[in-house]
Formats: C-alpha cells, structure tokens, sequence
C-alpha cells in the first residue's frame, strides 16, 4: 500500500513538470513564432520549441496512473478520450469561429490575434493526439502481452525518430515522407489486427464503444483538414503542416479507428454467442465455488435448478433429489402439475435408483404416452450422480422436437456434475461433523460412566471385593457399585443399561443415585429393586430398561440375600460341596413396567455362605464375546474357569480372568459390549 502511494505522488509530480514543461515549450514556441523572421537561428528554435511541446504533452499522457484491470475499464478509459476530444473539438471550433469573424474585419492587433488562434489550434490537435494515442496504447495492453509490449515499443521509437527528424531546419523529401508513411501504415496495420478487447465486451458495451470511436475518427478528421488546409499549409516562415510526425501520427488514427470500427460492427452478431458462453461459465463458476462456500443441499439444488433453467430455456423443468437416510424426495420446480411430474416419472421409470442414474434424451416425445405433450416435444433426463454418489436427477422438456443442441447438454451435464459433486461433499461434511459430534458425545459418556464406577477393591478380614472392567470403544451402560452401611451389611450392585452413549451413561449415573440413596432405607434387596423400578420408570423411555443384580451380604449371619432384575446369573461356588451353580431367582428389568404390578415379578432369593466360598458377578459382555470360529465364550466356559480358580486370592483370581479372556477375545474382530467381572471371596 504504501509503495502504491509512494508511485502514485511520483507520477503526479512527474505530470506536473510534464505539463509545466510543455506549457513552457508551447509559449515559447509563440513568442519565437511571433517575431516571423526567416533568421535560420529562430527557424531551428521555433522548431526545438514546437518538438520539445510534442514531446512533453505526450509525456504528460504516458505518465497517467490509470491501467485496464478488468472489462469495465475499457469503456471508462474510451469515454475518457471521447471526452477529451469533445473538449478539444468545442474549444477548437470556437477559436476557428472567432478566426473567420478576425479575417473580416479590420483594426489593430487583427495579426496577433491571427497568429495567437493559429497557435492555440495546433496546441490543441497535439493535446488531441496525445489524448487518443494514449487511450489506444491502453486498450491494446489487453491482455498484457510481452509480445505486444514489444511491438509498441518500437512503434514508439520510430515515432520518435519522426520527431527529431521534423526538428530538421530543411523540409524532406518526398520519398523520404512516403516511406515514413509506408513504414507507419505497417505498423498500425500490425498493431491494429491485434486488438483483443473488443471481444470481451458484450452488446450493448460493443454498442457505445462503436459510437465513442466513430466520434472520435469523424473529429480526427475535422482536426486532419484543419491541419493540411491554407491557414496552417501556408503558414511563414514555420508551418506546422510540415512535422512528418503529426502526418503519420493521424495516418496510425485513421487506420486503427477504421479497423477497430470494422471489428466492432463485424462482432456484433457474435455478441449474443459470447454473452451466453460467459453466462454459462459463470454460473459454472459459481456452482464450483459452492465447494469453497459451503452452501447447503437446498442453496445447492436451487442454484442447480435456476442454472439449467437459464441455459436450457425450457418449457418444463424440475429437480428431483433423493435422500437416502431419512428416504425423503425434495422436489424443486415451479408450478408444474404434480400430475404432470408423476406421469413423467412413471413413464420414464424414474422410481428407482437404477432408473434414476441413466442419462435419457428424447429427441420427441412419441415414446411415452403423455398426452399434454405430445408427439412434438423433446425431453432429456440428467442424473445428479459422480463415480460413488447418486442423488437424484434433472429433467427439462421443450414444447419442440429436436429442442436440444448437443453443447447445451454438454453444459448441463457439466452443471449437473458439479452440483453432484457439491452435494455429495455437503453430505460428506455432514457425515464428517455428525461424527465428530458422536465421538464427543462418546467422550463425555465414557467420562461420566468411568467417574460412576469404583476405583477401588475392597479388603476385609471376612471379605474381599475385587473387579475387573474393559470398555469398548463405544460406551455401554456397564454399571457396578459397592458399599458399606455399618460394617458388617454390604451391598453390591451390577448392571447393563440397554442401549448406548450418552443417554445409556446418564441413565446410569440416576442408577447410581439412587442405588445408593436406597440402600439407607430398603430392608432388603426386593424391596431396594421395586423402589428403584418405581423412580426411573417415568424418567426413561419405552425403549430404555435396565438389567440389574443386587446381593446383600450380612457377615456376621453369613447371609445373602438377592435378587435378579433380569441380569444374568450369579455363579456362587460352594467350598465344602466343591461345586459352582448358578443363581438365578425371578426377575424382570427395570422399567419395563411401569406400575404396581411390577413387584409381582421380582423374587428375591437367600443363601448362606462358608469361608471359603466364592461369588462370581459379570455382565453379558463376558458370556455374549465372541472368539475363534465366531463362537460364543458363554456360560459354561465361564463356569468351568470358575472351578479351576476356587484356589487363588481374589485379586489373583482377577488377573486370571484378565488373561484368560483376553486368550479368547484376540482371536474376535472386535469386542461387541463392555466387560465387567466382579469376585467376591468370603473367608
């Protein structure tokens, strides 16, 4: 920004001295001009001083900051010019005017104020050329070219070669002057079949630019005869009408304003072509940035519909997609009947995937049986799909046979594609966030359960409680507690919530409250399992229940007391009789019933126990793994490791079964549930 800044006060100042400088020439051009001597020395001055004017007013000119950064500069920098000319032209005719009323009348001053117009006049076709010359170069520049900037390079220093040759004090000759006219009249030729600027604009921009260069070719000629008529041809000693550089200067005018108004008249019909291939790109263009936008499916379908609707112009058209999650259809048109739609459809089979993903094109319509169209119109059918992507599809209909040029069905597959891949990448980013949603909620779950569960075994002299738990990657409803009241009573609780994520986990942290909220005030296990089924019955979903086991162990009666609310069963291993059995008393899970009639299928079981003796509690996650030859671990695998443990400490016991399991999951693709295993050891 700041070297922008710097540049452009340096081509001000630069404009500044040109102009002062140029002023300074032109004046003492006059003054020189007005002693009208035959002096050789003044001859060569008045034509130092008239080049030295040239060439800083075209310095003045070259030195502005304006360039051609897009389309629309064009038509600014060209109204610039015309304007310029207009200025000049008004300012030039008045000077004229006021000349010819100054020829026909008689007073004192009447030849200063002759040579003072004469002067002003060819100042003024100098500025004129300046301007137009410089307005030429720019539009030229577009696009910028090395090539081209080449070009005009030397066309400037031959220019510049005829400027120092007119400071010559004797007149050349006249092969001398044709072969500077040959020479220039290549060149413009050369730089003028060039022109590339004329093709972006469109008709209406083609239209005004015709009328500013026609402007501008019918003043250079008013300034041409001016300037090889009497007034200027005769002038004595010095004519101005003898610089071979202003010649061949309106030589390069004439030519490169014929040929741009030939180019401009010949492009117009064009006009129409180019504008729709530009509005075809654009859309394009716009269609492709959806990808960088994120636009959603209904902005992307939308832009699809009006898109193909622009470039097709058709009669009938609508977008039908398809989601294949929710297996809705969005259509988008524009009061068509629905009974129209659904005849076409039908007829086309476009009900299905399959159907839905083959391009068809009608030349007519004689092929399906749809009387509000008859045989005279044409139909294609564009599928929205890429390579691993099928959405749904585009059908346009014209009321005329053959209505479809192959390269608009080129552009509107090319739409299609592009809108496919945009929705196809909007379901995909979708996918992407509602995954990443997932694991979060799959973050805070495995959280909220790994802070419900224990962290600790408990120790005793008459009793040791040991655990082992193994999550999966996804969270499971796994629930486990222990506790104490006064020493000697000690509840256990093990459970699975159905169902997973963050609602299994909070449904399990309610458990835990109120497992152990009750357990101060229940009697027992049956009667803590009805109360508990009572609270969390009208706080989960139909669908939601829980599986629980609660066991109240009383030592110093050596008693247990049980009940199981559809979890599985205890194994409880027998010392003196050296034997594992299940437990298994009636029960149902919680919340599956909701009233009083829930407690009519709770049985609450007792046993009593010896040192020695051994309780085994898990989840399903242990009996449902799945291991070699995708069979079941089950509950007569898991007995029998039981049996073969009965020797071992409880924490052993727990190592055990750590290696023993993970021996018969390793050989499983993946693990289906958590896994919690619970030894109680009486001694």
């Amino acid at each position: 920004m700041r070297s922008f800044q710097k540049k452009l006060k340096t081509r001000i100042k630069e404009r500044i001295l040109f102009l002062f400088l140029a002023l300074s020439c032109g004046t003492a051009f006059l003054v020189t001009d007005f002693y009208n001597t035959s002096n050789f020395f003044f001859i060569i001055l008045e034509k130092l001083f008239f080049g030295s004017y040239i060439l800083f007013t075209f310095l003045f000119f070259r030195a502005e900051i304006q360039f051609v950064s897009n389309i629309n500069g064009f038509l600014e920098i060209l109204w610039k010019g015309f304007l310029t000319s207009i200025v000049f032209f008004v300012l030039v005719f008045v000077i004229r005017t006021f000349d010819n009323w100054n020829t026909d009348v008689e007073y004192v001053g009447k030849s200063f104020i002759s040579l003072l117009s004469y002067h002003l006049v060819g100042m003024a076709l100098i500025v004129f050329q300046g301007s137009i010359y410089n307005v030429f170069k720019k539009l030229s520049f577009y696009p910028k070219v090395k090539q081209i900037l080449l070009y005009w390079a030397w066309f400037e220093y031959f220019m510049f070669i005829l400027l120092v040759m007119s400071l010559l004090p004797f007149g050349l000759h006249i092969y001398v002057v044709y072969l500077c006219l040959s020479i220039t009249t290549i060149f413009s030729v050369f730089l003028t079949i060039r022109i590339k600027w004329i093709v972006y604009l469109d008709f209406k921009q083609k239209l005004q630019a015709l009328f500013m260069v026609t402007s501008i070719f019918l003043m250079g000629l008013y300034f041409l005869q001016l300037f090889i008529g009497k007034d200027f041809s005769y002038k004595i000693p010095t004519s101005m009408s003898s610089n071979i550089f202003i010649y061949c200067l309106f030589t390069f005018f004439a030519i490169y304003t014929l040929f741009t108004i030939l180019i401009l008249i010949f492009n117009l019909p064009t006009s129409g072509v180019f504008e729709k291939k530009y509005e075809e790109l654009s859309r394009f263009q716009v269609l492709s940035d959806t990808l960088q936008q994120g636009k959603d499916r209904d902005q992307i379908l939308e832009l699809l519909y009006e898109s193909c609707k622009a470039v097709s112009l058709a009669d009938i058209i609508w977008v039908r997609y398809f989601n294949k999650n929710t297996d809705e259809s969005i259509l988008i048109e524009d009061n068509i009947q629905e009974l129209l739609i659904e005849n076409i459809e039908t007829e086309l089979n476009l009900l299905t995937s399959e159907s839905y993903s083959k391009e068809i094109i009608l030349r007519n319509t004689r092929s399906i049986d749809i009387p509000s169209l008859g045989d005279e119109s044409s139909l294609i059918c564009i599928p929205i799909k890429t390579s691993s992507f099928n959405a749904g599809y585009v059908v346009i209909v014209k009321y005329v046979k053959d209505g479809f040029e192959t390269d608009i069905i080129n552009v509107l597959r090319m739409y299609t594609q592009q809108a496919a891949i945009s929705l196809e990448n909007t379901a995909l980013l979708s996918e992407a966030i509602e995954k990443e949603r997932y694991l979060e909620e799959i973050k805070i779950s495995k959280h909220i359960q790994h802070s419900l569960l224990p962290k600790y075994n408990l120790s005793y002299d008459n009793l040791k409680i040991f655990h082992y738990t193994k999550s999966t990657d996804t969270v499971g409803g796994d629930f486990f507690d222990y506790c104490t009241i006064n020493g000697q009573q000690y509840w256990i609780a093990i459970g699975d919530v159905a169902g997973k994520g963050t609602s299994a986990a909070f449904l399990m942290a309610q458990l835990k409250g109120i497992f152990r909220s009750l357990v101060q005030v229940c009697s027992g296990p049956r009667n803590l399992v009805v109360r508990a089924n009572y609270a969390l019955a009208y706080n989960t979903e139909k669908s939601s229940f829980i599986t629980l086991a609660v066991f109240l162990i009383d030592t110093e009666l050596k008693q247990i007391r049980h009940v199981r609310a559809g979890h599985c069963q205890a194994i409880f291993y027998n010392a003196a009789l050296k034997k594992a059995f299940l437990l298994e008393p009636r029960g149902m899970g919680l919340g599956m019933l909701k009233d009083d009639s829930y407690k009519n299928f709770i049985e609450e079981a007792q046993l009593y126990y010896n040192d020695g003796d051994i309780l085994f509690l898990y989840t399903d996650g242990v009996t449902e793994c799945r291991g070699k030859d995708n069979n079941l671990l089950g509950v007569e695998n898991l007995l029998e490791f039981t049996e073969t443990q009965v020797k071992f400490a409880a924490e052993i016991i727990v190592q055990n079964f750590s290696t023993f399991f993970s021996e018969f999951s390793e050989q499983s693709e993946s693990e289906e549930d958590d896994v919690t295993f619970l030894v109680i050891k009486f001694h």
